[in-house]
């Protein structure tokens, strides 16, 4: 069979990631190299089709739509990006779910790798923001560059990873805290995983997209919003944290099969945003199939 079981384990890995995303290339690179010996080289790219259903705060949703994946690695540089790092939260709200993500790997041993990345996490724009049945406003925010380090220990087929990026566009300063626990499971030709995973947002960051500040209310002309609500006024910082378990099969010579489910639980005070962020409920449950094309 062509296509190596290590890339399959690598692409069974890539799909999960948290809004503001941890998880891409970095977590199949790791799972990968936990479970053969730690490369920094494995460059491929991934196209296919996925079928998506799921439910949360927004109600239910099904989706068939394209996915592309990528890692190309050159002298320790590399770019990558994932399209099936999607959830219907992080992209309602301008939230980039799958960044193209620039880095370079600084270290690249048996038990340890550290990466700096750079990507863009939030496209910015405007939203419609209906602050009681006769004021709404449009809130206005800008892109974002987040700039950091990730650190991944493996441990045989597991992994344990760590990372902190900070906004160095200037617009917002904030910064995002990532963890995560990957294992992988080999049976004949099936690739099993199981991810935990949780992400913390500061509040400079939250407060931007999805805050409102008394200035704001004051250049709208809002004289009758309620200043004690303090739910819309200062957002505050929040934590979102995920599981998934999936399986992938290699078809045929290069075509994968890929399945996942995968819950999301937001906490902290950006769900208490209700004229922005809208909806009720604090979590997502997800269902995906995917067939793909490795070149």
């Amino acid at each position: 069979m062509k296509l190596s079981l290590n890339i399959v384990t690598a692409i069974s890995l890539a799909g999960l990631a948290f809004s503001n995303d941890l998880l891409a290339e970095d977590v199949s690179h790791s799972i990968r190299s936990a479970a053969q010996n730690n490369t920094s080289n494995n460059s491929f790219i991934q196209v296919g089709v996925e079928m998506s259903t799921g439910s949360g705060r927004y109600g239910n949703f099904d989706e068939i739509r394209w996915i592309i994946n990528g890692n190309l690695n050159w002298n320790g540089f590399f770019i990558e990006q994932f399209s099936d790092n999607s959830d219907p939260f992080t992209e309602k709200h301008g939230t980039i779910s799958n960044p193209i993500t620039l880095g370079y790997n600084f270290s690249d041993s048996e038990k340890w790798s550290f990466d700096t990345i750079l990507s863009r996490r939030h496209k910015g724009g405007s939203c419609k923001v209906y602050i009681d049945s006769t004021n709404s406003c449009s809130l206005k925010s800008e892109g974002d560059a987040m700039l950091g380090g990730r650190l991944t220990h493996y441990i045989d087929n597991t992994i344990i990873q760590l990372m902190l990026e900070h906004d160095v566009s200037g617009n917002h300063q904030g910064n995002i805290v990532s963890a995560l626990v990957g294992q992988s499971w080999q049976y004949r030709n099936w690739n099993f995983h199981g991810l935990l995973s949780a992400q913390y947002t500061d509040d400079k960051l939250n407060n931007y997209y999805y805050g409102l500040s008394e200035n704001e209310l004051e250049n709208y002309n809002i004289i009758d919003f309620d200043k004690d609500n303090m739910r819309l006024l200062d957002v505050g910082s929040g934590f979102k944290y995920t599981a998934e378990i999936g399986a992938t099969y290699p078809l045929l010579e290069d075509w994968i099969f890929k399945a996942t489910a995968r819950y999301i639980s937001f906490s902290g005070a950006v769900l208490n945003s209700d004229p922005i962020i809208g909806g009720s409920g604090n979590d997502f449950t997800t269902f995906r199939t995917s067939i793909s094309y490795v070149f």
